[in-house]
């Protein structure tokens, strides 16, 4: 009778420790998956903050270039600057152009500055002018 007792006690630690080997090693999988995704998350991150520094690399020279032709363009570029009125360093330059419809209008000719025209008949204008110089 003893020996059956043993037996039933040994058979019930076989199931437990199976039962527990089991989770450990659902667990384990787990856990090395979840490894892979973070690796490849942390490859993509990696790759994309090279990337945007790329891009900012090519943004600053793009600013830097169209710095450089705008005097030559005529534009003239207003700089911002701090509250007490020192330059800032980091001043966006802002195009200090007449973008308004009149003032495009007027620039393509044949509307008198200041009239009131529609985006449409500045466009239109534009076509005009380009269709006269094939």
């Amino acid at each position: 009778m003893r020996s059956g007792i043993v037996e039933e006690t040994i058979a019930t630690m076989t199931r437990k420790h199976k039962t527990q080997v089991d989770e450990l090693e659902r667990q384990i999988q787990w856990f090395t998956e979840n490894q892979e995704l973070v690796a490849d998350r942390d490859a993509k991150f990696r790759r994309q903050a090279r990337r945007i520094e790329e891009l900012d690399g090519e943004l600053a020279k793009a600013h830097r270039e169209l710095a450089r032709f705008q005097p030559a363009a005529g534009i003239k570029t207003a700089h911002t600057g701090t509250p007490t009125g020192t330059p800032n360093a980091k001043a966006a330059h802002v195009d200090v152009r007449d973008t308004n419809s009149a003032g495009v209008a007027s620039l393509l000719g044949g509307i008198e500055p200041g009239t009131d025209v529609t985006a449409s008949a500045v466009f239109d204008a534009g076509l005009a002018k380009v269709s006269l110089f094939p």
